[in-house]
């Protein structure tokens, strides 16, 4: 790369810096499509649902390797339940302290 070329890129580079700082100002970047109260809603029933899905299937399909049907589906659905909460629990923390922020 020539110096005229790496000069153009760093001019170039130095203006979409300006234009960030300019558009965003001092607020990192927040996920708009979570910011309102539908859309956080939407986000904690699809983890914790999510989670529970996973677990019921990862459950069904060991019961069908090794025949024993309700033990492992209860097992991992457990588990998958508390990973939902869990996850739950986290999107929930990490919004308060976005709030808290503000």
């Amino acid at each position: 790369m020539t110096r005229k070329e790496q000069k153009e890129l760093d001019d170039f580079a130095a203006k979409i810096a300006k234009v960030k700082e300019k558009t965003l100002g001092d607020e990192p970047e927040s996920d708009s499509r979570f910011s309102s109260g539908w859309g956080l809603g939407v986000r904690l029933a699809t983890e914790l649902l999510g989670g529970v899905v996973v677990g019921a299937g990862i459950g069904l399909l060991l019961d069908s390797w090794f025949s024993t049907k309700p033990l492992f589906v209860i097992i991992f659905l457990l588990f998958g339940t508390a990973a939902g909460i869990l996850n739950v629990y986290r999107v929930a923390a990490e919004q308060a302290k976005r709030k808290e922020k503000r």
